[in-house]
């Protein structure tokens, strides 16, 4: 468990049963991280539009190209920086 997940759980446990103060309200609505948070940003290509594109074309097109680019943005990442996995305890095969 990371020191991002220990935080998260005393979070919400503090925001379950601390409740009284202007400060426990705040920490509620305010999240407050750790440590530092990375966060990695890559903007599909352009797509290009003609004047009698069918909506429903230009939809999966748009989606198609997003998904390409998350995906290898997810895979470089993997690649640098490894993967995590946690456990979902409320999920069964």
């Amino acid at each position: 468990m990371s020191q991002e997940n220990v935080a998260d759980h005393l979070k919400r446990i503090r925001s379950d049963y601390c409740k009284g103060s202007l400060r426990d309200t705040i920490n509620q609505f305010a999240p407050r991280s750790v440590g530092p948070c990375v966060t990695f940003i890559k903007v599909p290509e352009p797509l290009k539009i003609e004047s009698n594109a069918v909506p429903d074309e230009i939809a999966n097109a748009l989606q198609e190209r997003m998904q390409y680019t998350l995906d290898r943005l997810v895979h470089a990442v993997e690649q640098e920086h490894g993967r995590a996995f946690y456990h979902n305890p409320f999920y069964a095969q």
